[in-house]
């Protein structure tokens, strides 16, 4: 089992457009610097996400699932489990003091098991979904939206760690058997290592200058962006 703190700045990139150019920025080899931390390494992936929460509606109709915002919806708390090319992770994000910084609990799961049959319940034993039970309040968890996701991420690096400044293309869909679907687009900066969290900041400073119009500070998960953009919310 794996145990860490995570900070982060999460920004919605309002348009597709944008996102592009973001990723042109990222990719252009005039971009080898930012707050001191030089550009050592480029990583691409794609991923399934399926996210769990409570529900207890009718999951015959597409408007109550929508309808109904969940225990951790509400708490922004985050259960996943993620498809990788060899095995599968269980992850708990659960809020420290505010949204931007999390303890992450992941759990490695065996490739002898389907990803799709995959349920919260398997891990009843593991002390950080006992946790999320309890701040559930005992009810039942089931997939709430599917996200697939993919990720464009650049590692800048200094002497005691770096950050990772990310851009993600987001297709969230609810599950079967419904047709609903989104897309959206984020950036995220998070700190890797010993640094201070101030460089996060004067990094997601940068990117706002040069996106004053563009980019709109959303500390939620994904997968209540997904949720709350199918709902037809602003976010």
């Amino acid at each position: 089992m794996k145990e860490e703190v995570e900070f982060e700045k999460k920004f919605l990139v309002k348009d597709e457009k944008t996102f592009l150019d973001l990723k042109g920025t990222l990719r252009s080899s005039s971009f080898q610097e930012i707050m001191g931390y030089v550009f050592a390494q480029y990583f691409y992936k794609e991923r399934v996400y399926r996210c769990f929460d409570t529900f207890e509606g009718d999951l015959a109709r597409e408007k109550t699932i929508l309808e109904c915002i969940g225990e951790l919806e509400k708490k922004n708390i985050s259960l996943s489990v993620r498809e990788r090319e060899n095995d599968c992770i269980f992850t708990i994000k659960l809020p420290i003091q505010d949204r931007e910084e999390r303890v992450v609990y992941e759990n490695l799961i065996s490739t002898e098991q389907d990803f799709y049959s995959l349920v919260p319940e398997d891990f009843f034993s593991w002390k950080p979904f006992e946790r999320v039970k309890e701040l559930s309040c005992g009810r039942s968890l089931q997939e709430v939206v599917r996200l697939y996701v993919k990720t464009s991420r650049l590692f800048f690096s200094s002497g005691r760690g770096g950050l990772e400044i990310s851009v993600d293309e987001v297709l969230g869909k609810l599950p079967f058997p419904f047709n609903a679907e989104v897309t959206f687009y984020e950036l995220e900066i998070e700190q890797e290592g010993d640094i201070p969290e101030a460089d996060v900041m004067g990094a997601s400073a940068y990117f706002l200058r040069k996106y004053p119009q563009q980019l709109v500070e959303s500390p939620e998960p994904k997968w209540v962006k997904a949720l709350r953009l199918l709902r037809g919310e602003n976010l």
